[in-house]
């Protein structure tokens, strides 16, 4: 794994993800829910980078690649990834346009992942991440019940920051403990 990308699907104006439900959506934003593009977020790690024009089969929807963004590891922070992208994705393979999603501070975007190279899923199957103002900010005690911080990363953007684009993206590298039960198992297992 050398490459983190974050496929950002643009669904078209009006239309859903299929995780949300309109009721779910705050009334500032149900306003202009039908010029909206609401966006949906996958995470894959890879050993390979993507490509403008590759076609992917993601959330129920087929998906085309139109644009790419880069964020290198910061060299204060060494481990197994070497790049983040962004791969912005629409259903028609065109370019979408997207709005600035915040005033003046800029968004820093961590992602928690175990050392074994897995990504943290909600409960639902999708992608846990979080955004933040301050790397101060990131949850590094608490990312999850059973797991435990080890070290993070930090990539920066190449190039200017693009619309709905990242100060930084930081990924929080866990381990998982073992639950009690998990460890009795494995005491139990003859060798």
């Amino acid at each position: 794994m050398k490459f983190l990308t974050n496929f950002v699907l643009v669904y078209p104006p009006g239309q859903l993800p299929p995780d949300v439900r309109p009721e779910d959506i705050p009334d500032d934003v149900k306003m202009d829910e039908a010029s909206m593009h609401f966006e949906d977020y996958v995470f894959w790690f890879s050993d390979a980078p993507p490509v403008v024009g590759d076609k992917h089969s993601l959330n129920s929807n087929q998906w085309s690649v139109a644009q790419i963004h880069s964020y290198q590891v910061s060299h204060t922070t060494p481990g197994p990834v070497q790049t983040v992208f962004t791969a912005v994705c629409s259903q028609d393979g065109s370019v979408p346009e997207r709005r600035e999603w915040y005033d003046s501070n800029p968004v820093i975007l961590y992602i928690p992942a175990l050392t074994n190279g897995k990504l943290a899923l909600n409960d639902d199957g999708t992608n846990r991440f979080g955004l933040v103002d301050n790397v101060v900010n990131i949850p590094f005690n608490e990312p999850f019940e059973d797991w435990e911080f080890k070290y993070c990363q930090s990539f920066d953007p190449v190039g200017r920051i693009t619309p709905q684009g990242f100060e930084q993206i930081v990924l929080c590298w866990c381990r998982r403990e073992e639950s009690p039960a998990e460890k009795q198992i494995e005491e139990l297992t003859p060798v």
